[in-house]
């Protein structure tokens, strides 16, 4: 019996998801409000310095929850009501405060709850990031279609929307990136939002997957499906990781690039105030020269060729700080730098994609084949429960078989034996009355009655080995021709029979079967060779054209006209004349019946007046006890 594979219920992950994505938001929505109330600084933004999770973005994240937790239960007319009434509260947070931003007005909705006295990239005291604002208007609409029928679609895009900023934000403080968690571009997203804000997208993209009943195929996801998530899932976290490490690498630089610069500038300051010096030294001396003092003065020449060279070099170092980069190169770079977060960010958001439709690509797959294999276990199942009925209603009818078989014999043999008797007493008073016409008729009856006998014989042996069970064991297939010859020769001594038994190859087979074969094989060779004045008998093996075990009987007899082979295997067919061989017909019957039992094949091959040669083969590995 094949073990059970546990499995998985895809179910149960989707409602679990849910529910996780819903109390992680609400559990952070909490924690930050909590700290507000106790101004707690910690408990807002989870990383000393950074920005800092607004109340109302505290607030529009427990309405979300709330709104996500109604909407499973979207059947339910009051809970849908209360799904559509919190999925508008969180939209119009998200709208009214990107109103404030586009049109530069200030609704004191901000600082309603708690007054905001934070440092922190604090524009606007108490005001979400616009980035917030409008995850909140787009999560109210796609909370607003989970669950539905018409519309469903956009609770995908809304919830992939949300769940991508959050995301992007997450990755922004992995990274360190100062274009995301701090003001350069926008007001950031504070870490501790970016996380709900993920969690959030995810449970709404859950509650809108179809539900598939627990007892289906496709609810269960196998072994080899996570196995491929998890491989999937780690080449992303590699990408996400090594993504990491090449913008490190060029922030890195860049900075150094920043302090170099710096550092350079610094110099070429420092060297112009000293040229400037050493030319008002120059000068100074010249006006020295020019005012009386001799040039052959020590003091005045000596200062100017002292003052010459020196100079020379201050203006060739000028000169070569002016060749290293400067503030314009330091900013092309972070703008390079800036361009290579946008591109990390768009090819990780290709990588998320190409994953999400490789799993459910996979995950398609995999249930295809599920139902597949399942629709063959099935039918597996209904075959082997066909053939175990048709196996039940053949040893029944083989059994109805036998049963008639011996009561036909026995019904036959009844009269039979009257008939015998009769004619016995018959034949003794046509004796005493010398009517020799009538003990002519009566010997006809008799033989008739005897091969009416015979033939009921012929039928019980037909049946007996059609329906007996086998034994298989290692038979010698020339021993039993020799042994049968043998006998054969005792009971005809007269006859001249040359036997040609070469050893054959050992065979798997029921041996009392397979002497059956034997005896009407020799027995055909025996009695369809008696007109020869030497009979040849020879038993050979073999293979025949498919490389099958063959063995074959051949004799010197009278043979046959092959137009009429057809007919050699069917019961009572015969093809000479009772006077000639006697016999009823059914030996090569039987032998078909033994052969077919063992699913092997027999034939045979002759020509009129040039014996006859029999061939069977026996398929051992398909013969069971």
């Amino acid at each position: 019996m094949v073990p059970a594979i546990r499995t998985l219920n895809s179910s149960r992950i989707r409602a679990k998801t849910v529910w996780v994505a819903a109390g992680l938001s609400m559990l952070v929505g909490l924690v930050a409000l909590l700290g507000w109330a106790l101004q707690v600084d910690i408990l807002k933004s989870l990383i000393p310095g950074a920005v800092q999770m607004k109340p109302n973005t505290a607030v529009g994240l427990y309405l979300s929850a709330a709104a996500l937790l109604a909407g499973l239960r979207r059947r339910d007319k009051k809970m849908r009501y209360w799904s559509y009434g919190l999925a508008a509260a969180v939209s119009i947070i998200g709208a009214a405060t990107l109103s404030e931003y586009l049109f530069a007005t200030d609704l004191r909705i901000d600082e309603a709850l708690f007054r905001d006295t934070a440092t922190a990239y604090n524009a606007t005291p108490g005001r979400m990031s616009p980035f917030s604002a409008w995850i909140f208007f787009t999560l109210g609409i796609g909370l607003g279609f989970v669950r539905c029928r018409h519309a469903g679609w956009l609770a995908y895009v809304c919830g992939g929307q949300v769940a991508a900023i959050g995301a992007v934000s997450l990755l922004g403080y992995l990274w360190r990136a100062a274009e995301l968690v701090t003001d350069v571009w926008l007001p950031p997203v504070a870490v501790n939002t970016a996380l709900a804000f993920m969690a959030l997208g995810l449970g709404v993209i859950a509650a809108q997957l179809r539900e598939i009943p627990a007892g289906s195929i496709e609810a269960s996801i196998s072994p080899l499906e996570l196995k491929v998530m998890a491989a999937m899932a780690g080449t992303l976290v590699v990408l996400v990781a090594s993504a990491g490490y090449t913008y490190s690498s060029v922030v890195a630089f860049t900075q150094d690039a920043d302090r170099l610069a710096a550092h350079q500038q610094q110099r070429i300051l420092a060297l112009n105030a000293s040229l400037a010096g050493m030319r008002q030294a120059t000068a100074d001396a010249t006006a020295a020269s020019a005012g009386g003092m001799p040039l052959e003065s020590p003091t005045a020449t000596g200062t100017a060729f002292a003052a010459t060279p020196e100079i020379s070099q201050l203006g060739r170092e000028i000169e070569g700080a002016k060749q290293l980069p400067h503030r314009e190169q330091a900013g092309a770079l972070e703008k390079g730098r800036s361009t290579m977060l946008v591109s990390l960010i768009v090819t990780i958001g290709l990588a998320v994609a190409v994953f999400v439709v490789l799993v459910a690509s996979v995950r398609r797959e995999m249930s295809r084949n599920t139902l597949a294999r399942a629709e063959i276990t099935e039918l597996n199942n209904h075959l082997e429960q066909r053939v175990h009925e048709r196996t039940l209603e053949l040893n029944a009818a083989n059994d109805r078989q036998n049963t008639f078989m011996s009561l036909l014999a026995h019904d036959l043999r009844q009269p039979l034996i009257s008939v015998g008797n009769f004619g016995e007493l018959l034949d003794r008073r046509l004796a005493d009355a010398g009517d020799a016409q009538g003990r002519k008729f009566i010997h006809r009856i008799t033989r008739a009655m005897k091969q009416v006998d015979a033939c009921a014989d012929a039928l019980l042996e037909l049946g007996r080995v059609s329906s007996r069970s086998l034994w298989v064991q290692t038979v010698d297939v020339t021993a039993l021709v020799e042994a049968l010859v043998k006998q054969l020769r005792a009971q005809e001594p007269s006859r001249q029979v040359r036997l040609f038994a070469r050893p054959t190859r050992l065979v798997q087979a029921d041996r009392s079967l397979l002497a059956v074969v034997v005896w009407h094989l020799i027995s055909n060779a025996w009695k369809f060779s008696a007109t020869r004045e030497t009979a040849e008998i020879e038993i050979g093996s073999g293979c025949d054209e498919f490389g099958v075990p063959m063995w074959w009987i051949r004799d010197n007899g009278v043979g046959f006209d092959m137009a009429y082979v057809d007919k050699l295997f069917t019961p009572f067919q015969r093809l000479h004349a009772v006077d000639d061989f006697p016999g009823l017909g059914t030996g090569l019957a039987i032998v078909h019946a033994v052969v077919a039992r063992h699913k092997g094949r027999v034939w045979a091959h002759s020509e009129a007046g040039r014996g006859a040669t029999f061939f069977f083969t026996l398929s051992a590995p398909a013969v069971s006890a």
